[in-house]
């Protein structure tokens, strides 16, 4: 009996770990592959959709709270959802700090610009 009690008390900080460790892993390896830069990473067990996770048999999945730096330099924040065996779930991504061309803001103009750019990539890559 006491073996089960010290299997279950060394057990279950060790799959915690595990199972945030490859989390991160997952969150980073979504983003980057984006050509996204992470700033944080930050499990919060009563995140936006927190509700809805917790009527789930077993909890369902995780949410983390993300801010990372888009490839065009803005800072962004977004709420994601993941689990072991899902992937990973974004909501309510907000811009908190725009990108800056020389020390200052974007023009309207040059974002414009940016995103005729990214229309141009993204049609070449469907042909």
């Amino acid at each position: 009996m006491e073996f089960v009690f010290v299997f279950i008390i060394i057990w279950i900080p060790v799959a915690w770990y595990l199972m945030f460790r490859l989390d991160n892993k997952r969150i980073r390896s979504y983003f980057t592959g984006q050509g996204n830069q992470i700033i944080s990473i930050t499990w919060r067990i009563f995140g936006k959709g927190w509700i809805s996770e917790s009527s789930k048999e077993g909890g369902g999945n995780r949410i983390y709270e993300v801010e990372y730096k888009d490839k065009y330099g803005n800072i962004r924040h977004v709420w994601c959802k993941t689990a072991a065996l899902a992937g990973v779930f974004l909501s309510d991504e907000k811009i908190i700090k725009h990108s800056e061309i020389y020390g200052r803001p974007m023009t309207a103009d040059e974002k414009v610009i940016l995103l005729e750019e990214e229309i141009r990539r993204l049609k070449s890559g469907i042909n």
